[in-house]
C-alpha cells in the first residue's frame, strides 16, 4: 500500500512539473511576441512545426508563418498575448 502511495505522489509531481514547464515555455513564447523578439520566437517551433490560426483555414508551415509574421515583429508588440485561463490534459503516451 506505501508503494501504491509513493508511486501515486510521484505521478502527481511529475504531472505538476510538467504543468509548469508548458506554463513557463508559454510565457516566455508569449514575451517574445510582445517584445518583437522574431528569433526567440521562433526557436520554439520544431522544424516540421505547423501554426493553427485562429481561423480554421489557417494552417502554416513554419517557413510560410515566418513569412508572414516577419513585418509584424519589425516593431513591438508583434502581438500581444494575455492568458485568461489555461486548461491542461496531460496524458501517458505508451
Amino acid at each position: 500500500m506505501k508503494q501504491l502511495i509513493l508511486l501515486s505522489c510521484l505521478f502527481c509531481f511529475n504531472l505538476l512539473q510538467a504543468q509548469k514547464t508548458i506554463e513557463a515555455t508559454l510565457d516566455t513564447w508569449h514575451e517574445a511576441a510582445s517584445t518583437a523578439n522574431f528569433e526567440e520566437y521562433f526557436s520554439s517551433f520544431a522544424e516540421d512545426a505547423y501554426f493553427l490560426g485562429t481561423d480554421a483555414s489557417e494552417r502554416w508551415s513554419v517557413k510560410q508563418f515566418k513569412n508572414f509574421a516577419k513585418p509584424h515583429f519589425e516593431t513591438a508588440p508583434a502581438w500581444e498575448f494575455i492568458p485568461v485561463q489555461r486548461n491542461w490534459k496531460i496524458s501517458l503516451v505508451r
